[in-house]
């Protein structure tokens, strides 16, 4: 009878062993998917974050190509179009003048390479100095 008494007892203490194991590597299985999961929920919520400022820019974006501001301003520079009474001034790029006073050298003796400041700009294109 002892020894039934053991091998009981030892069954016994073996299945809740095996029955503990089992529990224990559950628990930590199930903490390391919370654990995994936290991560991912941490960095989808900074997605987030990041697209929903990415939202606003483009719907400030939108507003502002949708005013009149932008149509006049669009309508000017790409089509030449201007408001009754205005006239735009085009002033002669710099460095356009440097290229082709490169390409013909007996035009360099006529083209001032040399930038003028803008007042002078200003005074030759309505005075014709």
């Amino acid at each position: 009878m002892p020894a039934q008494k053991f091998l009981s007892s030892l069954a016994g203490n073996i299945v809740i062993f095996v029955v503990l194991v089992g529990l224990l590597f559950s628990t930590v299985q199930t903490f390391f998917k919370i654990r995994s999961r936290q991560k991912d929920l941490s960095f989808l919520q900074v997605e987030v974050g990041t697209l929903e400022a990415k939202t606003w820019e483009m719907q400030d974006e939108l507003t502002y190509r949708q005013s009149g501001d932008f149509i006049y301003k669009e309508a000017v520079e790409q089509l030449g179009y201007t408001r009754p009474g205005e006239v735009i001034v085009i002033l002669p790029d710099i460095e356009e003048a440097k290229k082709r006073a490169e390409d013909a050298p007996e035009e360099a003796a006529q083209i001032a390479l040399e930038p003028l400041a803008y007042w002078k700009q200003w005074r030759d294109l309505f005075f014709g100095y």
